[in-house]
């Protein structure tokens, strides 16, 4: 049964609560082999927050479950997307968190970081364009200023 979102906010904490409990019982039964159940809770925890990402994950590892190999190819690249991203290369992120998208689709943690560093990449061009307005109209003031 889903929740409505006039519940959930009436839930407040107990939303929360509710959430982890969901997430412990998928967990249980992911480690037993069991991913319909698991899948089941984690359902369930969705009607409750949507968009967490930790819940999507999860259910992207089951749908989408990796090989060893892909697993380290995995985190590897997933970590230099995130040296990118706190460097400041937003671009070589975005490029590196596609590469983590590609070995696991579903990665909501990644495509949440992918819109972020969209985001940020659009706000540092928004700075830039701004500095370049700017430095025309100091321009033309200046030029104002010599006549």
């Amino acid at each position: 049964m889903a929740i409505g979102s006039e519940q959930l906010i009436k839930m407040g904490s107990k939303g929360q609560s509710l959430l982890i409990k969901l997430w412990k019982k998928a967990a249980v039964e992911y480690n037993r082999g069991n991913m319909d159940t698991a899948l089941k809770f984690l359902d369930e925890a969705l009607q409750i927050e949507p968009n967490n990402a930790s819940v999507l994950s999860f259910i992207g590892r089951i749908k989408y479950p990796m090989t060893p190999e892909q697993k380290i190819a995995f985190i590897k690249t997933y970590q230099s997307a995130l040296d990118s991203y706190k460097a400041g290369d937003y671009t070589q992120a975005i490029d590196s968190f596609n590469e983590v998208l590609a070995i696991q689709p579903s990665d909501a943690k990644t495509i949440n970081l992918i819109k972020l560093a969209k985001s940020k990449l659009k706000e540092r061009s928004g700075l830039g364009e701004m500095k370049i307005a700017n430095a025309l109209t100091q321009e033309k003031t200046d030029e104002k200023e010599n006549r």
